[in-house]
């Protein structure tokens, strides 16, 4: 029942690094490509992740279940996104 601090920007960091995968590459394309737009906001309550699509819709829930339960990170990629989540 304690309160657990983590550093500045994680949860906009985890944003981020969800839509990378192990090579760098950006995921967001994979939406596109089943005719998807897809996006991500932190708040300071909330991170959200969505879609929206009109076609291949189970497709693009799993795509994004996938991202969710299959994030890949590397010291090399956290050190990479760094700079940009302290923005």
């Amino acid at each position: 029942n304690q309160a657990v601090q983590y550093p500045a920007g994680v949860a906009h960091f985890l944003e981020h690094k969800l839509f990378e995968d192990e090579n760098g590459q950006d995921l967001l394309q994979q939406f596109v490509e089943l005719g998807a737009e897809s996006n991500a906001f932190t708040s300071f309550t909330k991170t959200s992740y969505l879609f929206s699509a009109t076609d291949n819709v189970l497709e693009n829930v799993r795509l994004l279940q996938s991202l969710l339960e299959n994030a890949y990170f590397t010291e090399e990629s956290v050190q990479r996104e760094q700079g940009i989540i302290q923005q």
